[in-house]
């Protein structure tokens, strides 16, 4: 798989972390069919979550969401907050992937520009490969890893 591909995945994978409605089942199907065959490490991390998604009652999951992403700061899906907290540097990087955002068209409808699925959708829309880099290990990597350390593992 070439790189343009994964980058386009990454819009497909940035509606898992959207807020649960009966349409994102679909998608986390899709999503698991993509890992099994191109990153099958990945899918057996990704696995249980697709089976949870199946399997919860739409109002049950809307909660989970709320409670994992929405009432902890520490574990918000707006990367700039989990790097910079309410630092200059977190509106600084706002205006910037704001300006990305928009060269490329990437609407974020209710979010700021650096929320998970934001930043992920633009991946799949940007063609400079070093920006690609720079925003996978400058914000998303140690971001993600950041959020990943405060939930327990239950």
């Amino acid at each position: 798989m070439n790189n343009n591909n994964t980058y386009k995945n990454f819009e497909l994978f940035a509606d898992v972390f959207a807020y649960p409605n009966e349409e994102l089942r679909e998608k986390t199907k899709q999503v698991e069919n993509i890992l099994k065959i191109f990153y099958p490490e990945a899918a057996k991390e990704f696995i249980p979550f697709a089976n949870f998604s199946k399997s919860i009652d739409l109002y049950a999951w809307e909660e989970v969401y709320t409670r994992s992403f929405d009432v902890q700061a520490l574990t918000t899906l707006d990367l700039g907050y989990v790097l910079f907290g309410d630092d200059y540097k977190r509106g600084e990087l706002l205006v910037n992937l704001s300006k990305e955002h928009n060269k490329v068209n990437n609407l974020c409808h209710n979010e700021l520009a650096d929320h998970l699925q934001n930043v992920l959708k633009l991946l799949g829309k940007l063609e400079d490969e070093d920006l690609i880099a720079d925003i996978i290990t400058l914000i998303l990597q140690p971001a993600l890893t950041k959020i990943a350390g405060e939930f327990e593992t239950k």
